[in-house]
């Protein structure tokens, strides 16, 4: 099977270690509504989980993790009462 992506969870601790991770809470944002995104974030955490890292899975609708997300870093913000920048 060349070409699939291959796990290295001992690589990922290794740089994880090396980024100063010291076990603080990751908050993971999981969404219930939408059902193309409702088992990635359990997948997520799992493998987080399997790294070393302490997740905090919190389970909500799309508009609460959008709402949820610091617009600073992900782009604006968009919601069912705007308008997104990407639609014409």
């Amino acid at each position: 099977m060349d070409g699939l992506l291959e796990s290295n969870f001992a690589k990922a601790r290794e740089l994880l270690k090396e980024a100063g991770y010291n076990g603080e809470p990751i908050v993971l944002m999981h969404s219930t509504d939408v059902a193309s995104l409702t088992n990635l974030a359990p997948v997520a955490k799992d493998l987080m989980e399997a790294i070393g890292m302490n997740v905090d899975m919190q389970s909500m609708d799309c508009q609460a993790v959008s709402a949820g997300m610091p617009s600073s870093r992900h782009g604006p913000r968009v919601t069912s009462s705007t308008r997104s920048p990407w639609r014409s």
